[in-house]
């Protein structure tokens, strides 16, 4: 089913949750982002999540897709930090769609 392992989605909330530690760690302890907005803050955590080789893509697009779940960014927003790493608009929209079908059948 989308050449995705079902396994994957078994323990989602633990991989999660370890996404988002990280990619939270990453932005929120780096003093340099002591005066970012929130919004800022988000936009930093998606560059860092969409950034070659840190998680896979499921783990990364489902973070991400998260954020944008809960409004803190719009998936225009996503599609353009993603086009900026190389990823086309198209592909992330179909992840999404991917990850929504996904999420109905688990």
């Amino acid at each position: 089913f989308f050449g995705v392992n079902p396994l994957l989605f078994a323990n989602k909330g633990q991989i999660m949750n370890k996404t988002a530690d990280l990619v939270n760690r990453l932005v929120d302890n780096n003093a340099l982002n002591a005066e970012l907005t929130a919004k800022d803050k988000t936009l930093a955590k998606v560059r860092a999540a969409l950034s070659e080789g840190i998680f896979n893509k499921w783990q990364s697009y489902s973070f991400v897709f998260s954020l944008v779940d809960k409004r803190k960014i719009t998936i225009r927003e996503v599609c353009e930090i993603a086009e900026l790493n190389g990823i086309p608009s198209d592909v992330i929209k179909m992840r999404r769609r991917d990850l929504n079908q996904l999420n109905k059948v688990f």
